[in-house]
């Protein structure tokens, strides 16, 4: 209470709202932690700023027949999408070849649209045994250690997405310029730290979630070269079509949530559902299981998608708009407001 009264009375109102939401998100988890009886859509309003209802399925029917029509080969849709996702994969052992060099590439695009504060710098490593597929962790002093998660296999798209996401111009970009103009510019002392649960994440993922986008679309056309002289070419047009429809997918895992922590069901009935609507692996789903069951993560999944669409439509395309998104303390409620440049 005291901290949310200090938080409400500063001088700076943008700082205030920002802090006054973070407060209630750690209220919320400290309350679920404690013994209190929290429901789900309530910690993920509280948590992360949003509000979430279950998608209708026919959504999802709708996403399926788009699949169908472009994902190459005959027979059932599912096998169909598992052998073009097969046929991308690189192998572990030369993930870590070719990360440099898209790396590089995706630097140079995301300074020349976004500039990089002096001296940051990513490095990426491999790692296994966890409930997602990669991870950025910002160690400070403009330095992130991001991991890739090899108990699923990376295709050669989706690592320049995981890249960008990451490192460029996504979770490292965004910690290493809050660091060096708020921290150390501002003395603003709560950007020193990244809190899960709390609305500051949902902001996060959305500039990660779109991250790529964001660098226009010669930056994954660079990449997608790169990848191909390395002999992990991929067909440029067909996944970002892909990727297009799987935006209405990406809703099966918040109504397999809210079956888990809102309806009672059990983890067999969730994959059950997921069989049915998602056209991911069933390895894939476990892993996306394990993330919806995890007492940390379990509120999390919304807002990958929640936070792409809302940075989506906030910036518009306009690299400054994404360019405050890195370099200033907005929150949740800013992205879906109207807002001045």
């Amino acid at each position: 209470m005291a901290l949310g009264d200090d938080a409400a009375n500063l001088d700076d109102s943008q700082r205030a709202k920002f802090l006054t939401a973070q407060l209630d998100g750690l209220a919320a988890t400290a309350e679920r932690l404690a013994g209190k009886t929290v429901p789900y859509k309530e910690e993920v309003r509280r948590c992360y700023g949003i509000r979430i209802e279950r998608t209708d399925e026919a959504e999802f029917a709708e996403a399926h027949e788009a699949l169908d029509r472009v994902i190459p080969g005959a027979g059932p849709l599912r096998d169909r999408y598992h052998a073009w996702l097969h046929a991308t994969e690189i192998p572990m052992n030369a993930v870590l070849d070719v990360v440099p060099a898209l790396k590089g590439a995706l630097h140079r695009r995301t300074v020349e649209l976004f500039g990089l504060p002096d001296g940051e710098l990513a490095e990426v490593e491999l790692t296994s045994n966890q409930p997602w597929q990669g991870f950025n962790y910002y160690l400070g002093g403009l330095r992130s250690r991001v991991v890739i998660n090899t108990d699923i296999p990376t295709r050669a798209d989706f690592l320049v997405m995981l890249l960008a996401h990451e490192i460029y111009p996504g979770h490292h970009t965004e910690h290493s310029w809050k660091e060096d103009l708020l921290v150390r510019g501002r003395a603003q002392l709560e950007e020193s730290i990244f809190l899960i649960a709390t609305p500051q994440c949902l902001v996060a993922e959305g500039i990660a979630s779109y991250a790529l986008e964001a660098l226009g679309p010669e930056a994954e056309s660079t990449c997608a070269a790169l990848l191909a002289d390395a002999g992990h070419a991929y067909d440029l047009e067909l996944s970002r079509a892909v990727r297009d429809i799987q935006h209405a997918l990406a809703a099966t895992l918040k109504n397999a949530a809210l079956m888990l922590h809102e309806e009672g069901a059990d983890r067999d009935a969730a994959m059950r559902y997921l069989r049915r609507w998602s056209v991911e692996t069933d390895e894939r789903l476990e892993q996306s299981l394990d993330f919806l069951i995890h007492p940390v993560w379990r509120a999390y999944n919304p807002i990958y998608e929640a936070g792409y669409r809302a940075v989506a439509a906030w910036t518009n395309g306009e690299p400054a708009r994404f360019r405050r998104l890195l370099t200033e303390q907005l929150t949740a409620s800013d992205l879906t407001a109207p807002t001045e440049m």
